[in-house]
């Protein structure tokens, strides 16, 4: 069992918890989904151990846990790359075929990126389904899977698959049987470097899950920084939120803030932080940390992804709220858990 740094907000009063997950993962933890599953799995027995979890516990993945199964099952040339972009062209060899049929379809303006996950589509969202289903079923929890990018993505009868459409940044969640919820989240608000291969979703697509221990909303990473999002959210009855992002390069959290990154930027954001505060700073005063209470929400938790993926290193402290009382989570680059008993 991992000994893993946890924090905890709140009194157990056995009406659930959001549980959040913070891995620490690498490129090469994707060589399969069997290894992949091996390192959640390690996370969420440390987190039984520690009576974390029950019926009731909505546990959450980051942003891009699933997009990196882009590398699932690529030959050893990627995994080990330097550089994603050196990482592309072993990937690119292994499924060419699959990569030139959805060249000629390539619209966006990152045409390579939007083709390579277009020709991965498939597979990424089988790989995807199979470890959600499967880390939901054997702990009986409601699973919010992290992010992955897939073409026009959609539910059917429980799975999770693959369209033929414009690439978004999604989340799937899934309930203890393992079933995903028909409505899935997509990212309202693309970061610059997702913009030229992903569309955004739409406001008023933000989903609502019921679930054993209250209604639950899900933004992704950047939407947190949006007020009119906690809005819409609220205005359906959401009670609870759950946040999963990605933020690089490492040691950027203590780095002074450059500004948002983004092309619409949030009405409230005062022109002033930028180079004034540190980029930690600004996610607790403009995101999940700063906006959860004053929205109205019961308890929220915002989880980053941890790691090392090619030469993108990656920052981030995972954030526990329940009212108006925020918690920060482990100041540590290892995996973690973030907790909130409702």
């Amino acid at each position: 069992m991992l000994d893993l740094p946890t924090i905890s907000l709140g009194t157990n009063h056995q009406r659930g918890n959001l549980l959040g997950l913070q891995p620490r993962l690498q490129s090469v933890d994707y060589a399969s989904v069997g290894r992949l599953y091996a390192r959640i799995d390690s996370l969420l027995q440390a987190a039984a151990a520690r009576g974390l979890l029950g019926p009731a516990t909505i546990a959450v993945l980051p942003e891009y846990f699933g997009t990196w199964l882009i590398a699932e099952g690529a030959p050893p040339a990627t995994l080990y790359a330097p550089t994603i972009t050196a990482a592309m062209v072993p990937l690119i060899l292994a499924n060419l075929p699959a990569f030139l049929a959805q060249r000629r379809g390539a619209h966006a303006p990152d045409q390579l990126q939007e083709t390579l996950f277009r020709s991965r589509a498939a597979h990424m969202a089988s790989s995807y389904q199979a470890l959600a289903s499967r880390l939901a079923t054997q702990y009986r929890i409601t699973l919010v899977a992290g992010s992955i990018v897939l073409p026009a993505p959609f539910v059917e009868r429980g799975i999770l698959r693959s369209g033929d459409g414009p690439l978004v940044n999604m989340v799937a969640v899934y309930r203890p049987d393992g079933s995903a919820f028909p409505q899935i989240t997509s990212k309202l608000f693309p970061i610059d470097a997702e913009m030229g291969f992903t569309t955004p979703g739409q406001i008023t697509d933000l989903s609502v899950y019921d679930t054993p221990a209250g209604r639950l909303g899900v933004l992704v990473c950047a939407d947190s920084w949006y007020p009119q999002c906690y809005t819409a959210l609220r205005t359906s009855g959401a009670e609870l939120l759950a946040v999963p992002s990605y933020l690089s390069p490492y040691g950027v959290w203590n780095k002074p803030w450059g500004g948002y990154n983004g092309g619409i930027l949030p009405a409230d954001i005062d022109p002033h932080d930028v180079g004034r505060i540190t980029e930690g700073q600004a996610w607790q005063k403009y995101a999940l940390a700063g906006r959860t209470g004053s929205a109205g929400f019961h308890a929220a938790v915002n989880v980053f992804l941890r790691g090392k993926f090619w030469e993108m290193g990656t920052d981030g402290r995972s954030v526990a709220a329940l009212g108006n009382e925020t918690l920060l989570g482990p100041k540590t680059d290892a995996a973690a858990l973030v907790n909130v008993w409702l």
